[in-house]
C-alpha cells in the first residue's frame, strides 16, 4: 500500500494550488481581499507542506485527518505568528450530536 500512498501523496503535492475567497454577495469585495492576503500570509508559515502531511497521512491512509492552527510566541509574545500542525483523527475525540430540528 506504501507505494500508492506515496504516488497519490505525491501528486497531491506536485499539482496542489493556491487557495483565495470569493465573495458570495454583492460589496464584499474588498473583504474577501483581505481574506485572501490573510491566507496567503499564512501559507507563508508552512501552510502548504501540513496541509499534503495532512492529506498524505490522513485523508489516504485513515480516511481523515485535521489541521491546527496556533499562535506562535517564540519569536514575538505580543503577536504571535500563525503555525499549523496536523493532529491525527485517533488523538481526537468525536461526539456525534442529533439535532432534532421540530
Amino acid at each position: 500500500m506504501n507505494p500508492i500512498v506515496q504516488a497519490i501523496g505525491g501528486q497531491q503535492r506536485i499539482t496542489r494550488k493556491s487557495t483565495a475567497c470569493i465573495p458570495v454577495h454583492n460589496g464584499i469585495q474588498k473583504t474577501s481581499d483581505q481574506l485572501t492576503k490573510c491566507l496567503y500570509h499564512n501559507h507563508k508559515h508552512g501552510f502548504y507542506q501540513t496541509f499534503s502531511d495532512c492529506f498524505e497521512l490522513g485523508a489516504i491512509t485513515q480516511g481523515l485527518g485535521f489541521m491546527y492552527l496556533f499562535g506562535d510566541n517564540t519569536k514575538d509574545p505580543i503577536s504571535p505568528d500563525p503555525r499549523w500542525r496536523y493532529v491525527d483523527m485517533k488523538a481526537c475525540l468525536l461526539i456525534p450530536i442529533s439535532v432534532s430540528m421540530t
